[in-house]
């Protein structure tokens, strides 16, 4: 191996303490993103209003709905300094938001169970969807005067069209024609319906319903330290390692829906150090003349990882795992190699890709910032053409965050 070094990792890192004088030795640089971050977060922030439920005693209930179970036929609903509550499809009439009905409960046929469905078009007779026992994408027809829905088959839906929207000359069920013309999805069907609501019964309007749950943004802020440990693709630097504390700090965009389920998107900035050596270098044959040398490791890396969350529990304190791929930027290499009073520098590559992933703990109080703490590993491997010369860095990490 020449004195000009590729980089890359070692085995799975130890426990380190956090020597916080070492954290915060590059001040001037992270007082500036922690800024920006800050600048960031207080543009974007915004509150959301309260989800609202109806209870089949007729009772509006506030609060924020998550949606539970399988097939998604439970919700539990959260509200300020209560305990949270659990409702069945046979316990609710609607939920939604200021926005609108989100969906709605149905029982499906005249003595079937009841079931959450979302509306997709109200009038003289109303298209609603949601999934059947199987998980399987369903549509419903509710007819006029009744309270019970009909699902539509999708391998034969004339003879359901045949039975709950007659009167219509227009539209000529058992030939075919209809199936090509509005086909089994939401724009298809959701034609179907409001042409044979003018048909039979223009006076009233139907009305299609826009879903009103929309993706929660929550913005926040990390902080935190990190222990790494570098190797090339093909061999691992030797000698004692010195792990030394990098830092890591940035923004956090989290898009949650109504589910356990949330996407994070991160721009974090790390501060990556290690030691190696001294070690003989007669058997990497450097050509130095010494028979120890010393590897510094020091770079910064700007990281854009996007992550799939899963969130368990509802009370306080709520565990989390998390896991995705990402995209490091390299920068300010500092990295070097001596021995025997020569020096060089370490090459490094531009960028790297890999997968992150972590477990974690929020506290989610009500009202005001959510904090949390979170484990984390990285694996990155550096863009060189040649697997030999792949740089492979693994970090162990802890970070403390705030969302808003």
């Amino acid at each position: 191996m020449s004195p000009n070094i590729r980089l890359i990792i070692i085995a799975p890192l130890p426990l380190i303490p956090f020597h916080l004088h070492q954290v915060y030795s590059s001040s001037k640089r992270f007082g500036f993103l922690l800024t920006t971050c800050l600048f960031t977060a207080k543009v974007a922030v915004g509150q959301s209003a309260p989800d609202y439920l109806v209870t089949t005693p007729g009772d509006t209930l506030r609060g924020r709905v998550q949606l539970i179970g399988k097939n998604y036929q439970k919700l539990n609903l959260t509200r300020p300094g209560q305990p949270v509550q659990q409702f069945s499809a046979a316990e609710v009439l609607a939920y939604g938001n200021a926005d609108g009905v989100a969906r709605v409960s149905r029982l499906v046929g005249p003595q079937g169970a009841a079931q959450l469905l979302t509306p997709v078009v109200t009038g003289y007779v109303s298209l609603f969807s949601g999934q059947n026992t199987d998980g399987e994408l369903r549509f419903y027809l509710q007819p006029a005067d009744s309270a019970h829905v009909v699902e539509i088959a999708p391998a034969t839906p004339e003879l359901t069209y045949l039975r709950i929207l007659p009167g219509c000359s227009s539209l000529a069920f058992g030939y075919g024609k209809v199936q090509v013309q509005y086909p089994y999805n939401r724009g298809g069907l959701t034609r179907l319906v409001n042409t044979y609501n003018a048909c039979v019964r223009p006076q009233q309007a139907s009305v299609a319903v826009k879903n009103p749950f929309k993706i929660r943004p929550s913005f926040g802020l990390k902080i935190g330290a990190n222990a790494s440990r570098f190797q090339l693709a093909s061999a691992s630097y030797g000698g004692e390692h010195q792990q030394f504390v990098g830092y890591q700090a940035g923004a956090t965009l989290n898009l949650a829906t109504r589910t356990r389920f949330s996407v994070q998107l991160e721009a974090v900035y790390l501060s990556l150090r290690s030691r190696y050596g001294p070690y003989d270098v007669t058997a990497y044959n450097t050509g130095i003349p010494s028979n120890s040398l010393t590897t510094n490791v020091q770079y910064s890396q700007v990281q854009l990882p996007l992550l799939l969350r899963y969130t368990f529990g509802n009370g306080l304190c709520r565990p989390y795992l998390n896991a995705g791929p990402a995209y490091g930027r390299n920068f300010s290499n500092k990295s070097t190699n001596s021995a025997g009073g020569i020096g060089s520098t370490v090459e490094l590559p531009a960028y790297s890709l890999g997968g992150v992933g972590g477990l974690g703990l929020v506290l989610a109080r009500s009202g005001g910032p959510v904090l949390g703490l979170e484990a984390r590993y990285d694996y990155m491997v550096g863009n060189k053409t040649m697997l030999s010369n792949t740089p492979i860095q693994q970090s162990a990490r802890l970070d403390l965050s705030v969302t808003f």
